[in-house]
């Protein structure tokens, strides 16, 4: 997450215009104390960039569908 505004830059200078860009939290599974980056936080962060903001889980695949027909 802490690179993430340094990628969305690499993307906007090397990318093609029209790429589709999304964050995407991982780990949506963990209690909320055990989670790195807030909901709101990375919520906040996908708004100010204008891009959409997904909450998903590898592990028992909460969303992962959804995240890739977006």
């Amino acid at each position: 997450f802490f690179s993430a505004q340094s990628w969305l830059q690499e993307i906007d200078h090397y990318g093609d215009k029209t790429v589709s860009k999304m964050l995407v939290g991982n780990k949506v599974d963990l209690p909320l104390a055990r989670r790195r980056v807030p909901a709101e936080t990375a919520n906040q962060f996908a708004r100010s960039n204008e891009i959409p903001f997904l909450e998903i889980s590898t592990k028992d695949g909460t969303d992962v569908q959804l995240c890739f027909s977006t």
